[in-house]
């Protein structure tokens, strides 16, 4: 029988609960799916939506984060549309595509200067007119890739990527997503990675791509949890991504659920999810540690105007700590059947909950250990299938991580 003995200090100095959401000013536009979004400084920028009944606008709103409120500014560029996309670099915004009223998809690009609050026309898209693709920026570039194309007979879905670079406003045509062609997935990126998943070609999808920038290389990562999913969102914190929300199993079953993507261990973690109703087609960014989502329908019926910001417990300040980082020890790894867990931790006589996830970000069990100095407790895992699985130990404040391997 192997065991193996992890040493827990849990730091006191950081007393915020994160890993929750709280509800910020309701936006004060017509309710809509399918904005364009980006983000510039401090500032988000939602504009453009599907209103229902067939009805389009292109009115554009600041939020505020600092101050929580919304403002109107200059309507966006082009015409009226829904499911287009967008993405911020150097202090600009840019957002385009999508389709028009006519529901015919749309290849155009505009960029907005949040001082002069003015839009420009910029380089047409080289790949066609297209709607709920996804775009992201990574190293001063935009990056957009996927969606579809609806021109009166079946719909044509796309694969291909593309990089805008705005000092040239030129279109540059990357290596193809090896994955299927689809719509309306979730992508963010990462330092020099872009990642995408889910979506829609008919079927809904749950597959997980990383495209490294400098390699041009796409490889194949663990599938987004939760389901097969399309129309949600995805934004990155820090060194994570997350995704989440919209429709699952092609069952007009909409949701809430939200999951953490590590890049180091290529593993999902589910999150807490929206205290709020299961939307399709969000607005969503991420404004320097924290997340925001909000507006949305449902399948293009029940529309919504609430906005939330998500606090994650893995931005710098925040308390989820490496084990290297908290001096926590595992020994042996790989272990079998059970492991006991023993530390030092500040305060003695503490109650600490301790739960294993599998390598989809499910909970398989869950404890509750009391740990003074010295003292051990056991946990037995007999019944858990060999796998990668990851170890948490929290007092309710802080809480550190673990990855193992049952054998």
């Amino acid at each position: 029988m192997k065991k193996f003995f992890l040493l827990l200090i849990l730091c006191n100095t950081i007393n915020v609960k994160a890993d929750y959401w709280t509800q910020k000013a309701a936006f004060p536009g017509t309710l809509r799916e399918g904005p364009i979004c980006f983000v510039i400084g401090e500032k988000g920028y939602v504009g453009c939506g599907y209103t229902g009944f067939g009805n389009m606008v292109n009115d554009f709103w600041e939020y505020d984060r600092l101050a929580n409120n919304w403002t109107q500014k200059a309507n966006f560029g082009g015409i009226a549309r829904c499911y287009g996309a967008g993405f911020s670099i150097n202090g600009k915004g840019y957002g385009g595509f999508g389709m028009n009223t006519n529901y015919v998809s749309i290849a155009d690009l505009w960029e907005y200067n949040p001082l002069t609050d003015s839009w420009a026309s910029k380089a047409y898209f080289n790949g066609g007119g297209r709607h709920y693709p996804c775009a992201v920026a990574a190293n001063g570039k935009g990056y957009l890739t996927t969606g579809s194309v609806f021109s009166g007979g079946p719909i044509s879905f796309f694969n291909d990527l593309w990089e805008y670079d705005p000092v040239t406003d030129t279109w540059t045509q990357k290596n193809n997503l090896p994955g299927l062609a689809r719509e309306a997935a979730a992508a963010f990126s990462i330092g020099n990675k872009i990642y995408i998943g889910t979506g829609t070609d008919g079927l809904f999808l749950n597959d997980f791509w990383e495209y490294d920038i400098s390699t041009a290389a796409w490889t194949q990562k663990t599938n987004v949890p939760g389901g097969l999913r399309a129309d949600g969102c995805g934004f990155s914190i820090g060194n994570f991504g997350y995704i989440g929300f919209g429709e699952i199993t092609g069952s007009t079953t909409f949701v809430n659920d939200f999951w953490q993507y590590n890049p180091a261990l290529n593993s999902w973690m589910q999150k807490t999810g929206l205290p709020a109703s299961g939307r399709d087609e969000p607005a969503f960014f991420a404004i320097t540690n924290k997340g925001y989502v909000g507006l949305g329908g449902a399948g293009g019926i029940n529309m919504f105007n609430d906005f939330w910001e998500y606090t994650p417990d893995t931005a710098s300040g925040i308390n989820e700590f490496e084990l290297s980082n908290a001096d926590i020890h595992i020994s042996p790894n790989p272990a079998k059947e059970e492991f006991m867990i023993y530390g030092l931790p500040v305060t003695v006589n503490k109650t600490y909950e301790l739960k294993v996830f599998d390598s989809n970000g499910k909970v398989v069990l869950t404890k509750l250990i009391a740990i003074d100095n010295r003292q051990l407790s056991t946990v037995n895992c007999k019944l858990l299938p060999t796998g990668i699985y990851f170890v948490q130990v929290s007092d309710g404040e802080n809480r550190v991580v673990k990855k193992l391997l049952l054998l």
